[in-house]
């Protein structure tokens, strides 16, 4: 995260659960050129590069993610499940440099997957 100018934060309390906060960097629309946002100053990033599979099932932030992850230069694959993902990542002509996953969707979980993935 830190090599992609981002940063996550993570907000826990027992009684509600855990708040998971995913900083990207922001695209300054004068330049078209992405930048961190912090506070009154920005910081131009590198264009970055690699295929991405993006899981989830509401398709909303599938096309918030995609749109985010292109505009940083990533190619973005999408699945709609676990199954659908670990079927994805299956395929040998395609190399992931990251999963973004949900946890809760339907057919297949995403900590189901992740364990499939990581034995495959």
């Amino acid at each position: 995260m830190q090599t992609h100018q981002g940063a996550l934060t993570f907000d826990s309390n027992p009684e509600s659960g855990t708040k998971v906060k995913i900083l990207l960097p922001s695209l300054d629309s004068s330049s078209q050129q992405p930048s961190l946002v912090s506070g009154d100053s920005k910081v131009p990033l590198t264009k970055l590069s690699g295929n991405i599979l993006l899981v989830d099932d509401e398709s909303s932030v599938l096309d918030v993610g995609r749109k985010i992850l292109t505009i940083l230069g990533f190619n973005v694959d999408t699945a709609v499940n676990g199954r659908e993902a670990v079927a994805k990542f299956s395929e040998p002509e395609i190399d992931y440099c990251a999963i973004v996953m949900d946890v809760a969707m339907p057919e297949m979980d995403g900590i189901e997957a992740m364990k499939v993935i990581r034995k495959s």
